[in-house]
């Protein structure tokens, strides 16, 4: 009978724990909604609201390329380069006739003719210091001569080469105006005396001992050549491919001791891009070409674009007029290809909404939140350009708040 009733009261119980485990149950999953809403409760209304300045920017639209330059190039024979003296520089535009070169017959003549140029450049700013109404504070020329030595220094150390000719006669400007002011400045006319002497004598010694070769054409004059010269000519612009342009500059000129005279204002960039970017470019556009030398943006024009028809690349070739020291000598270069410039406020794409069907965005003032709109320029992967306008309490100014992340953000509605 003991052992019934024990059986009994072991069955008794299990239901007992069932009942109690369904209990607790419901009350778990309530007590997690309970911690999550309020979680969430909590954070929506603790977390600050994101914002960002706008930001004014300038940027450019642009494709980087390589490319040749194709010009109407006559070579001028020089011979003897060690005897030769070059009268115009880089870029310089000359007149039928000019004097290009001039040839020395010997070591000697090609000395006194370095020594000629000294002089005569001695006596003119002697000549200028001479007729000034007034002297210049030392200390202004002492200065004046550090900055020099200093620019100088930068141009050595960056390999400017070119502009080196011209800081040093400048800092032997100085050097002589220095001299000058240190003594009584009626010293001036005796040395111009002596050097008009000297003048004369050097003169006298190069009589018959020069030889000039003169421009048989007008144009651009160049102290280098590349033996590309005869190869990359305006005659294959026409029927220029993708295929000829490579095969063209895969040749190998052979260079001679010559300079050259750019015989037409007009001049080719052709290069090879892909289909993608060159379906954003038509015959006739306006662009930019910036190249790494010279300092200005060169503005050409599109002149054709040539898809190949056995690959996925396009020849496109752009035209121009303008000329620089650094364009004459220019030959394979790399390139940007500016299809356009933009100027605006940049702002983070997170940050912009739609209020009435008009696209702007919300900037913080103080806790209050206000709508402003906008109007995109340009559009990146993350951000977009947008007009900086200055009228109107509703424009989107440099500097604004933007905000970009926020709770339930609405114009003029507490923020904060």
């Amino acid at each position: 009978m003991k052992q019934k009733q024990s059986g009994r009261g072991a069955r008794s119980s299990q239901p007992a724990s069932k009942i109690g485990k369904s209990m607790w149950l419901p009350i778990i999953v309530i007590a997690l909604l309970v911690f999550y809403i309020g979680g969430n409760f909590v954070v929506s209304h603790s977390r600050p609201v994101e914002t960002t300045p706008a930001i004014q920017v300038s940027m450019d639209d642009s494709i980087t390329s390589t490319g040749y330059f194709f010009r109407e190039e006559q070579l001028v024979d020089v011979g003897d380069v060690s005897m030769a003296v070059y009268n115009y520089a880089d870029g310089d535009k000359i007149a039928y006739d000019a004097p290009l070169v001039t040839i020395y017959k010997n070591d000697e003549s090609l000395q006194n003719s370095h020594k000629l140029k000294e002089v005569d450049s001695t006596i003119e700013q002697l000549e200028a210091l001479q007729n000034n109404s007034y002297v210049t504070n030392t200390s202004q020329i002492d200065q004046k001569i550090t900055t020099a030595l200093s620019t100088i220094g930068d141009l050595v150390d960056s390999a400017s080469f070119r502009q080196l000719p011209e800081n040093l006669e400048q800092l032997r400007s100085y050097a002589l105006k220095s001299g000058s002011m240190s003594g009584d400045i009626s010293d001036i006319d005796e040395q111009l005396e002596k050097l008009y002497q000297q003048q004369s004598k050097l003169e006298a010694a190069l009589e018959d001992k020069t030889m000039e070769i003169n421009a048989e054409y007008d144009g651009y004059f160049s102290q280098s050549t590349d033996g590309y010269e005869s190869i990359l000519t305006l005659e294959e612009i026409e029927d220029l491919t993708v295929s000829s342009l490579k095969e063209l500059t895969s040749k190998q000129p052979k260079n001679s001791d010559s300079c050259k005279v750019i015989s037409q204002y007009t001049w080719y960039y052709a290069t090879v891009l892909s289909e993608k970017d060159a379906s954003r470019m038509q015959e006739g556009q306006s662009v930019t070409l910036r190249f790494s030398q010279p300092s200005d943006n060169i503005s050409a024009t599109i002149y054709a674009i040539r898809p190949d028809e056995e690959s996925s690349e396009v020849l496109v070739i752009f035209t121009s007029t303008e000329m620089n020291k650094d364009l004459v000598s220019m030959r394979k270069e790399v390139g940007d290809i500016v299809l356009d410039s933009y100027e605006g406020l940049k702002i983070p794409k997170d940050a912009v909404r739609m209020k009435d069907d008009q696209m702007g965005v919300y900037v913080l003032n103080g806790t209050v939140a206000s709508f402003k709109s906008i109007e995109t320029l340009y559009t990146g992967s993350d951000y977009y350009i947008v007009k900086q306008n200055v009228i109107g309490n509703d424009s989107l100014v440099v500097n604004d708040d933007v905000i970009v992340h926020a709770k339930d953000v609405e114009d003029k509605k507490v923020v904060r």
